[in-house]
């Protein structure tokens, strides 16, 4: 027997209140990291903020970590275990708790305070980011609204500019495991526009016949290669044409576009150069509305399992 409980809540906004179901909506693109909307599928991440002329948007691969494996462990700690054991019968705490600290502590320099991104022990790394500058008239802008639904794990950015309106639709796929953006525009103009992929270091892009790469190795920690990666986009679109221009993808004069992205590591030695290819070309057949259909329906599975309504 299905349980619902229910529950009232507000959810407080940067620029706006949400007066719909489970939904987060702002009038205007985020300024800060902070106030990007997260989109997650449990392995690929993305975060759009919503930008008129130059969109940002945040990339994630949850397994991209630097560093490399390591034995920190301390072999010498159990010489001093006799003497923490007596200073403790002796109730003598504090000398206990000082020898603890100088003796049962791993060794080399651990995560660096937080700043382990070069250190052998590593951290977590954002893949990088992907760039959409828009080419069209940026001025007269109205009802600009960008929202999160949380009971499908998508988000829109919705705009007028001049005559024109544009949308764009985003989610991290629950069916084929990509990231999926698609712009529309309906009124006078089409759409035009231009992707790129970026990251501060330890990568390089480049396009390989219609399709727009990410690749590299983080740092291992002692100087070398460590975690290698993949990122692809891939752009389907209807009416207009694709062309590349350097290491950037653009779509002119099209009524409609879809922007595919996949990604993988050489985690556990995992083939992440096929792996992404092959998720790329698995969710390029699919057609969009089946895509997300497939997504909504597989992530409510989860998401409709319990309600809340407090009143």
């Amino acid at each position: 027997m299905k349980r619902t409980l229910t529950i009232f809540y507000c959810f407080i906004c940067f620029v706006g209140i949400a007066k719909e179901p489970l939904q987060l909506w702002y009038d205007e693109p985020a300024v800060v990291w902070e106030e990007m909307l997260p989109l997650g599928n449990g392995r690929l991440g993305m975060m759009p903020d919503g930008g008129i002329a130059n969109e940002r948007i945040v990339l994630n691969e949850i397994t991209l970590w630097s560093g490399s494996p390591q034995d920190p462990n301390n072999y010498e700690a159990y010489r001093s275990l006799e003497d923490i054991q007596q200073l403790l019968l002796q109730g003598q705490n504090a000398e206990a708790e000082a020898l603890v600290n100088a003796n049962f502590i791993c060794s080399g320099v651990g995560s660096g305070h937080g700043h382990g991104a070069n250190l052998p022990y590593g951290c977590f790394q954002n893949l990088g980011e992907m760039h959409i500058q828009y080419h069209h008239q940026h001025e007269d802008i109205t009802g600009y609204r960008r929202q999160l639904d949380l009971p499908t794990a998508m988000a829109k950015t919705v705009y007028k500019a001049g005559g024109t309106m544009y949308r764009r639709e985003y989610f991290t796929s629950f069916g084929n495991d990509v990231g999926i953006i698609r712009l529309s525009t309906q009124g006078e103009e089409t759409l035009n526009f231009s992707v790129t992929l970026t990251r501060e270091e330890n990568a390089q892009a480049n396009v390989s016949g219609e399709e727009l790469q990410l690749f590299g190795a983080l740092n291992d920690g002692y100087g070398g290669r460590g975690m290698q990666y993949m990122a692809r986009v891939r752009i389907l679109h209807q009416g207009g044409r694709l062309v590349t221009e350097g290491n950037r993808l653009r779509v002119i004069g099209a009524e409609e576009a879809v922007i595919y992205f996949s990604a993988a590591t050489n985690f556990r030695n995992n083939p992440y150069e096929q792996v992404s290819a092959t998720l790329m070309t698995q969710a390029l057949q699919v057609p969009y509305s089946d895509q997300r259909k497939a997504h909504i329906s597989t992530f409510q599975r989860l998401f409709n399992r319990v309600s809340l309504e407090l009143t």
